[in-house]
């Protein structure tokens, strides 16, 4: 079905774009009477350009795009950068309340950085900070993870195999002009979600504990061993050929259920 759409020369003059998906996504969804532009409610930066400097034991995070997902910035497992490449990036460095979006890969995701932390970012991170206080930065990072801020973050990314999103593009991203009232409800929201998820954590490690004390295994180590046979019968029985499977460390696991007090069974 045809769509015809009314733009104003403007509009067109200001985005210096003319491609009808963009104006259509961009344009329509939230004309500037009703909306600020990132660009005019904050500042925004880009992380560290160069080689990547890592120093596993200095303890300053370096995140990278595929850490940020929606309003989590999952930390676990992450890479260290040196002090001499944080200290020269200042402009980058993570700030409690700012808001990190991802610029490559999978474009759009954003989080709060919602505790204080020391550390950085990489080129793959756009850094929205020092954000007007009359906007939470909860609610701007929960628009832009809904359905028509990532219209928004598409539209304005460019490249074919692998979308980008630059500095330039991520500036013309509108935000609409909320109550503060209900953008203090969505950052009460993210922030008790924040809470349950954290709990949820601890929770878990708990009932792990239990259960490993149950079963004998809180410190039990498995060796690891390099090379090692089973029969033909064992591979008939299971009717798996994946030699991790017979590793083992798997029967001495198995063997140590077998021989909880309580018993077992499938």
């Amino acid at each position: 079905m045809a769509h015809i759409s009314k733009v104003r020369l403007k509009d067109i003059k200001e985005a210096q774009r003319f491609d009808s998906e963009y104006l259509l996504v961009s344009l329509q969804t939230f004309p500037l009477d009703g909306a600020k532009l990132l660009s005019e409610i904050s500042d925004i930066t880009d992380g560290e350009h160069g080689a990547p400097e890592l120093d596993s034991k200095s303890g300053i995070i370096y995140l990278s795009g595929h850490n940020i997902k929606d309003n989590v910035l999952n930390i676990e497992g992450i890479r260290t950068c040196t002090k001499r490449l944080h200290d020269k990036n200042k402009r980058s460095s993570l700030k409690k309340d700012s808001v990190l979006l991802s610029s490559v890969g999978t474009v759009g995701n954003a989080s709060v950085v919602y505790t204080n932390i020391i550390g950085n970012t990489d080129r793959h991170v756009i850094t929205i900070k020092n954000i007007n206080k009359k906007f939470s930065p909860y609610y701007i990072s929960t628009f832009l993870n809904s359905r028509i801020g990532r219209m928004q973050t598409n539209a304005l990314s460019c490249g074919n195999v692998q979308k980008m999103l630059n500095l330039h593009s991520a500036r013309k991203i509108r935000i609409p002009i909320f109550p503060q009232s209900f953008q203090q409800e969505i950052e009460t929201i993210v922030k008790t979600a924040h809470h349950k998820r954290e709990q949820s954590k601890l929770l878990y490690k708990q009932a792990e504990k239990i259960l490993l004390e149950e079963l004998d295994m809180v410190n039990y180590k498995p060796k690891h061993q390099l090379s090692f046979t089973t029969s033909k019968k064992k591979i008939d029985n299971a009717r798996r050929f994946d030699s991790e499977y017979f590793h083992p460390k798997y029967d001495k696991i198995i063997k140590k259920i077998e021989n909880y007090y309580g018993g077992w069974g499938y």
